[in-house]
C-alpha cells in the first residue's frame, strides 16, 4: 500500500492526502474471437474508405461502439488497433476502425497534415455506422504510434 501527501500548487487553499493501492493482475482474453465484418463508405471526396467494425462478444447484440483512428503512415491494422478491438469487445463494445484516404486499403493520395480531412473521414464514418450498421457512437479514440515523450 502506498501513502503519500500531496501538496497542491499556491493557488490551491489545502494540502491533498491520497491513498492508492497497487495491485497488478494479467488481463486475459477469452478464447473466442470477436465477428469482424469489413465494411466500405466513401468520404465526401467520393473517396472509397475501408474498415472492420468489430462485434461484441461480451454482450452480443451491443449497438454501441467505438471509432479507432490509426496515426500518421499507419494503417487500421497498424499500432495494436487489431488488439484494442479484442480488447473493447470483451468488456462488451463494438469498435470500428478504418483507414483514413491514401492509407491501407482506402482510395486516394497519402497528404501531409490532413488534420480537416481526417476530420471530415471520421464524421463520415460516424454517419455511416449510425445510418447503416445501426451502431451508436460512444467514443473515439486516436492512436499515433511515432510520438516519443
Amino acid at each position: 500500500m502506498l501513502h503519500s501527501t500531496h501538496r497542491t500548487p499556491s493557488s490551491c487553499l489545502r494540502p491533498v492526502t491520497f491513498q492508492s493501492t497497487c495491485r497488478c493482475s494479467i488481463i486475459r482474453m477469452s478464447s473466442k474471437h470477436p465477428s469482424t465484418q469489413t465494411v466500405t463508405f466513401k468520404n465526401k471526396n467520393g473517396l472509397k474508405l475501408t474498415g472492420t467494425l468489430t462485434s461484441s462478444s461480451g454482450n452480443p447484440g451491443s449497438q454501441q461502439c467505438v471509432i479507432l483512428c490509426h496515426g500518421y503512415q499507419s494503417y487500421q491494422e497498424g499500432f495494436q488497433l487489431p488488439a484494442l478491438a479484442a480488447a473493447l469487445a470483451e468488456a462488451g463494445y463494438n469498435s470500428f476502425r478504418f483507414d483514413f484516404s491514401g492509407n491501407g486499403g482506402s482510395e486516394g493520395t497519402f497528404r501531409f497534415a490532413n488534420y480537416m480531412g481526417e476530420v471530415h473521414e471520421v464524421q463520415a464514418a460516424k454517419q455511416h455506422l449510425q445510418k447503416h450498421e445501426g451502431q451508436t457512437v460512444i467514443g473515439l479514440l486516436g492512436a499515433e504510434a511515432h510520438r516519443h515523450a
